[in-house]
C-alpha cells in the first residue's frame, strides 16, 4: 500500500508554496513596471496638455506604493508559511489571490490614475 502511495506522490510535481508566492510576486511586479508604467493610456495624445497620467514620470511615481505594498503582501505570506507549515496550501492560494487582486489594482492607480496615489500631494479633494 505504501508503494502505490510513494508512486502517486511522485507523477505529480509539487510546487513549495513559498516558490509560487515568489512567482506570483515576480509577475505582479512585471505587469506593473512592464505593462502599467511604460504604456499607460492611449487617450493622452489628443488632449494638450495632458492629464497627470500622460507623463511617464508620473506613472514611475505612482507605481512605488503600489510595488510596496506587493512586496510587503508577499513577505508577510512567506513568513505565515514559515511559521505554520501545516496550512501552507491554504495560505498560498490566499496570498495568490491577494497578490492577484493588488495588481489589478496598481494597475489601474499606477496606468490610469496617478493623481489618486498621490492625491494630497496635488491638492486634489476627493
Amino acid at each position: 500500500m505504501s508503494t502505490s502511495l510513494q508512486a502517486r506522490r511522485r507523477v505529480g510535481i509539487r510546487l513549495s508554496p513559498i516558490l509560487v508566492i515568489g512567482i506570483a510576486t515576480v509577475l505582479d511586479l512585471a505587469i506593473v513596471w512592464l505593462v502599467a508604467v511604460p504604456i499607460g493610456p492611449e487617450a493622452c495624445a489628443l488632449s494638450l496638455p495632458g492629464p497627470r497620467n500622460c507623463v511617464m514620470a508620473d506613472r514611475v511615481q505612482a507605481a512605488g506604493l503600489p510595488t510596496l505594498a506587493i512586496i510587503i503582501a508577499a513577505a508577510i505570506s512567506i513568513a505565515l508559511v514559515l511559521v505554520s507549515p501545516k496550512r501552507a496550501r491554504p495560505i498560498a492560494i490566499c496570498a495568490v489571490i491577494l497578490l492577484l487582486l493588488l495588481t489589478a489594482a496598481s494597475y489601474v492607480v499606477a496606468g490610469w490614475i496617478p493623481a489618486l496615489a498621490w492625491s494630497w500631494r496635488s491638492g486634489i479633494e476627493l
